[in-house]
């Protein structure tokens, strides 16, 4: 008998072991954990899902892009029960557990009431977590699971590296001040998260993801162009975009000088 197989009324396939009460839902059209429901919405864990997608603040949708062009492949505009969405920050994924969170702009409330939501692709819907309580505009995750948010210039503090796992957060460092704009993203090649902010001054440093969080700056001035989002994609490169909709790389330790204007 294997783990996870159970030959009693608990256990809803008594033939798969990988099926029982205990086990993660997945979406695979299959009821992993006998609950009567299958690939249940902000729970249902995408066995694989490739495709890479924007956030914009200022929109309540999601576009997916191909890389190898730059070009819009799709459009979701993910719902939340019971708000009216009006942009969505730092979308990421856990690595622990393949879920996906983001900051959630809704209309009605100040920039001081962003949502941290789970977002489920298959569904294209949100699930609220909590309320974040400052103006966040950007999260992460390390390879272990801990989550990194970092506060925008409206927040109070502003510019700061905070942990808001489950909404809760725990302030970490300050951060260096830029203009405007506030991004971060890990690097599991050298452990470290980056920072990206401002636009005509601009910061672009890492920061150890431990205490006590030691800043190294990498650059200061130009090139313009506000950072809104960035993703690590290997060989000390990050894929980042601009306020004005170009993507751009930065290196783990200077900027890219190409560019690709969309």
């Amino acid at each position: 008998m294997r783990p996870g197989f159970v030959s009693d009324n608990n256990d809803c396939n008594d033939a798969n072991a990988d099926v029982n009460p205990a086990a993660t839902e997945i979406c695979n059209g299959i009821d992993d954990d006998c609950d009567t429901q299958i690939d249940e919405g902000g729970v249902c864990i995408p066995a694989c899902f490739s495709k890479l997608y924007g956030a914009s603040p200022f929109q309540d949708s999601l576009w997916a892009i191909d890389t190898s062009n730059f070009a819009v492949l799709e459009r979701k505009s993910p719902k939340l029960a019971g708000f009216t969405v009006t942009g969505i920050n730092g979308l990421t994924r856990n690595p622990t557990n393949g879920l996906f969170y983001a900051i959630v702009k809704v209309s009605g409330a100040p920039n001081n009431n962003r949502k941290l939501c789970r977002y489920n692709p298959v569904v294209d819907s949100l699930y609220e977590v909590g309320n974040l309580g400052a103006n966040f505009s950007s999260i992460t995750f390390s390879p272990s699971g801990q989550l990194f948010g970092v506060t925008g210039n409206g927040a109070t503090p502003p510019e700061t590296l905070f942990e808001p796992t489950n909404a809760n957060t725990t302030l970490l460092t300050a951060l260096g001040n830029g203009d405007d704009g506030e991004v971060i993203c890990y690097n599991p090649d050298d452990n470290m998260l980056y920072h990206w902010s401002g636009n005509g001054t601009v910061v672009y440093e890492k920061i150890l993801p431990t205490a006590p969080y030691t800043i190294t700056g990498i650059t200061s001035g130009p090139p313009n162009g506000e950072i809104f989002g960035a993703v690590y994609i290997g060989n000390g490169t990050f894929l980042t975009s601009t306020i004005s909709s170009n993507f751009r790389g930065s290196h783990h330790d200077r900027y890219l000088v190409w560019s690709n204007g969309q």
